[in-house]
């Protein structure tokens, strides 16, 4: 469904997608943007929960105008305060969030990030989460937002694959209670070795790791095998090896 052609700032459809932009608001609405075709693409195909399909004035593709979407379309200059990207495909999609899910106790491996900061590094996570078979991801609290736009960019689709929780620590004790060996991981760990068959396993802070409390919470910390000629890996990297160590043991 197409509406007319938005030309003014003031515009309420236009000032509720502006917003988006700030995570108050999105907190708020309970909404998101998704910028350019793969993503919009991907959203589409994952039927994920669209409000508006906002396009500027250049765009033209039969694959969304084939579809029953809200279709918005921008003037030119207007559609460029609304991107991200220094240059833009000419398509938004504003979406909802997704519901919590209720935590299946059944998967075999749960990710948990502790105050993660770096929206890159969130979205690679989530990319490799789905890649490797983790449905669940927790954050603590203070992480970052994970419809951030560079998370969203980064995850390339994968946030509709992945189910993303926020949780404090305490988290950990209803894992336990249902059978989760929990694993911490540090440079000075043991090399990895799932013998167990539910692993909860903790990833720390980009530059300072876990915390105290959460080394104190786990089972059994593990690290990386490598040549020791780097002090430590990236933490979107050193998640990504893990969960795939764990992807192949299982």
């Amino acid at each position: 469904m197409s509406s007319s052609l938005i030309t003014s700032k003031d515009n309420k459809i236009y000032k509720l997608i502006n917003s988006l932009k700030k995570p108050k608001y999105r907190k708020k609405n309970s909404m998101f943007i998704l910028e350019g075709k793969r993503l919009v693409y991907e959203a589409i195909e994952r039927s994920a929960s669209i409000v508006y399909i906002v396009i500027n004035e250049d765009f033209d593709d039969e694959f969304i105008s084939d579809n029953s979407y809200e279709i918005v379309k921008i003037e030119n200059n207007l559609f460029k305060n609304l991107q991200d990207t220094v240059t833009s495909q000419g398509i938004i999609a504003v979406c909802k969030e997704k519901l919590d899910e209720a935590y299946d106790f059944d998967e075999k491996t749960v990710l948990y990030l502790e105050d993660i900061q770096d929206p890159g590094n969130l979205g690679t996570i989530i990319r490799s989460a789905a890649s490797f078979d983790v449905k669940t991801l927790i954050l603590s609290k203070n992480s970052c937002d994970v419809y951030n736009e560079k998370v969203l960019r980064a995850s390339m689709g994968a946030i509709f694959l992945v189910d993303v929780h926020y949780e404090d620590l305490n988290i950990i004790n209803t894992f336990k209670e249902h059978g989760y060996k929990v694993y911490s991981t540090s440079p000075r760990g043991k090399a990895i070795s799932y013998t167990d068959e539910k692993a909860f396993i903790l990833m720390g802070n980009e530059g300072s790791g876990l915390t105290d409390d959460a080394f104190k919470m786990s089972d059994e910390t593990i690290t990386i095998a490598n040549t020791g000629k780097l002090e430590s890996l990236n933490l979107a990297v050193a998640s990504s090896i893990i969960i795939y160590e764990r992807y192949l043991m299982q």
